[in-house]
């Protein structure tokens, strides 16, 4: 059963936060707190906060602004602004504007606040719904698309997966969390490569710059892509991302100004995390990925990267294991081909489930063969599914550069 409702309240008066305590502690669970960063503060321990009551006359920052700040860290909860009648104005301008549920003046009776609760509370829940529709329903559909694609170029969607991953990770260690806009533009930005001829594509997989011929193709692939995803509703965050993340892909963004911000922030996590996965693909140490990347990047992106890769779960042991012993999650350390050359997944291609099925069917040599992978820490300590001992190996010994 899910607990009461949070409630967090606002003012910089004591006595007007006791009286709301005392108001609404039958309606949810009520929190205070007497300024806007002590209530961002309190918030981020509260799992269930559905509601925000904040008082316009705040020191330091109004209650507009604090309100504000909740739209970006805590979205999802509704928002309510408390204003006496020489700040209506204001107060129409921050509904106008901040994406406020509602305004009410003081002094505010008590059957006014509670209907103007239950109100909020029901528009959370309606919030919440619609988000859990796209990340269920809208990613799911792009998962069963995208899974669907990866059978005409296992090799870019083998990448592809492997820089979701990441960037789902580096979204978690800088924000506490990820977003559905984020995993799906690292697993879309892969589609410009669909199509293109495998000695491009092998090129880019490996970090490889185009010659200016096949960069005329790759911005040609990139722009058919988008136009593909015109026609999916709700995906102008995601062709944003991917248009900051890719410039060849070309074309005007979209944007509405309040996600400008996360938007950037998106686009940068997905560049990071595309170019580190190809200079690892290219035989690069994380470390010296991660040195050879640190330039380009804002300090906390990263910092965030070498933490990540250099000792955090997505580090790994090098491994050389059978055909049998791999297992979803494990990394090729050094590109897979047929015996006429043939690419059939880069290093860096993130083992997938019924990969090793696939390639025993469809590749029978494989069989006997020995596979160079990183094993994520959280898993290098743990035997294999199938019992066969890993044998554990330098780069040198595997051939890496």
């Amino acid at each position: 059963m899910p607990g009461r409702p949070q409630i967090l309240c606002i003012d910089d008066e004591p006595a007007v936060l006791e009286g709301l305590e005392l108001s609404l502690h039958g309606l949810g669970e009520v929190h205070t707190a007497e300024s806007g960063a002590e209530a961002l503060s309190i918030a981020a321990r509260l799992p269930r906060l559905s509601l925000v009551i904040c008082d316009m006359r705040m020191p330091v920052r109004d209650g507009a602004r604090v309100l504000q700040d909740f739209h970006v860290a805590h979205p999802d909860a509704t928002r309510i602004l408390l204003t006496g009648y020489t700040d209506i104005a204001d107060a129409i301008s921050a509904v106008n504007h901040g994406r406020i549920f509602r305004f009410l003046t003081k002094p505010c009776e008590r059957e006014v606040l509670h209907a103007s609760v239950r109100d909020a509370f029901r528009q959370h829940e309606l919030i919440c719904a619609e988000r859990e529709l796209l990340e269920h329903t809208l990613k799911g559909a792009i998962d069963a698309m995208t899974d669907a694609l990866a059978m005409a170029s296992p090799a870019v969607f083998g990448q592809a997966q492997r820089v979701r991953s990441l960037c789902a990770a580096l979204a978690v260690r800088l924000n506490g969390r990820s977003d559905w806009v984020l995993e799906i533009a690292a697993m879309l930005l892969h589609l410009g490569l669909v199509g293109l001829p495998d000695d491009i594509q092998k090129r880019l997989l490996q970090g490889d710059d185009p010659d200016p011929r096949q960069r005329q193709l790759v911005a040609q692939g990139f722009s058919h892509a988008l136009e593909s995803l015109q026609q999916v509703p709700r995906l102008g965050p995601v062709r944003d991302v991917i248009r900051l993340a890719e410039p060849l892909s070309g074309g005007n963004l979209e944007w509405q100004p309040d996600q400008r911000e996360a938007i950037r922030q998106w686009s940068a996590i997905l560049r990071t995390a595309r170019s580190f996965v190809r200079l690892e693909a290219n035989g690069f140490p994380a470390d010296a990925a991660v040195a050879k990347l640190r330039p380009t990047l804002a300090p906390a992106l990263s910092e965030a990267l070498a933490a990540l890769v250099g000792s955090g779960d997505e580090g790994g042991e090098l491994r050389e294991v059978g055909l049998a012993a791999l297992e979803v999650g494990m990394v090729l350390a050094k590109p897979l081909y047929t015996e006429g050359g043939q690419l059939l997944a880069p290093a860096g291609y993130e083992i997938r489930q019924g990969f090793a099925r696939r390639l025993a069917e469809l590749r029978p040599e494989m069989r006997h063969a020995r596979f160079a992978v990183i094993v994520p820490r959280h898993d290098a300590a743990s035997p294999t599914a199938s019992g066969e001992p890993a044998a554990t190996a330098s780069r040198e010994e595997l051939g890496a550069p």
